[in-house]
């Protein structure tokens, strides 16, 4: 992350999804360990959560799904799941 903006600079995917968790307060969760492979160089600023990842999606052979806050029984609430998948 660089003054405010979320950069890539050939990083892997699972850096790239630990990034993305912290910048967007989101649960990213790979589901195919074949993703660990990618890697991506990419600069965002003021991006949606949904812009970023449909630019990965047309960079790589994924795709993903979000999952909406679940409302918990202590009353807190989890945070978005984000799941990324391999195109198969």
């Amino acid at each position: 992350m660089t003054e405010g903006k979320l950069v890539f600079r050939g990083d892997p995917m699972d850096e790239v999804a630990r990034r993305i968790e912290r910048w967007y307060n989101v649960k990213i969760e790979l589901a195919d360990k074949e993703l660990e492979k990618y890697s991506f160089r990419a600069t965002f600023e003021d991006d949606k959560l949904e812009d970023v990842l449909h630019f990965l999606c047309m960079t790589s052979p994924i795709r993903y799904q979000i999952t909406s806050r679940k409302l918990l029984e202590d009353g807190t609430y989890e945070k978005e799941k984000v799941t990324i998948y391999l195109k198969k």
